[in-house]
């Protein structure tokens, strides 16, 4: 899969995706949402110990302030997925809508192996890094893989040797 990086020639990329899913999730939603839930409860402990007999303003401050951030990064942390586009591809809460990152700027869609757990879309720069696609298998990642190279030829995108 090597050596499928687009060249830009001013023509858009339209992937077909009819058939095939379209929101994956992301592995951080898997076990961060886990840790800021733990977040809110030793925010929801401080918040009670501080207000029990003498009261620490303090205490009481920061453990409502953990016990906030912990609940709403619990929240936005299970939101978070990459919702695939003919266009392109976001990464975030869809209902924010992020940034649409076009099909020509990936590299390739690497299937799960051995030095990666999940499937992966990879960019063309170095500064794209990849993004993990938690619940799609190898022939899932493989048949989006052809639709990308497809999407190339019809679009008359040279891709590099």
């Amino acid at each position: 899969m090597a050596g499928t990086g687009a060249r830009a020639t001013g023509a858009e990329l339209v992937v077909d995706l009819e058939a095939f899913p379209r929101t994956w999730r992301l592995p951080v939603s898997r076990w961060f949402a886990w840790v800021m839930l733990a977040m809110a409860a030793l925010g929801a402990e401080r918040l009670v110990s501080g207000a029990v007999g003498v009261v620490d303003w303090a205490g009481v401050a920061v453990g409502g302030a953990q016990l906030a951030l912990g609940v709403v990064g619990a929240t936005v942390t299970r939101r978070a997925r990459v919702v695939l586009e003919p266009l392109g591809y976001r990464v975030g809460d869809p209902a924010l809508r992020g940034r649409l990152r076009p099909w020509s700027g990936v590299l390739e869609v690497r299937p799960p192996g051995r030095w990666t757990e999940h499937a992966e879309i990879r960019g063309t720069r170095a500064a794209d890094g990849p993004v993990a696609l938690a619940d799609m298998s190898a022939e899932q990642a493989a048949e989006l893989q052809r639709r990308l190279v497809e999407a190339r030829s019809a679009a008359g995108v040279r891709s590099d040797p």
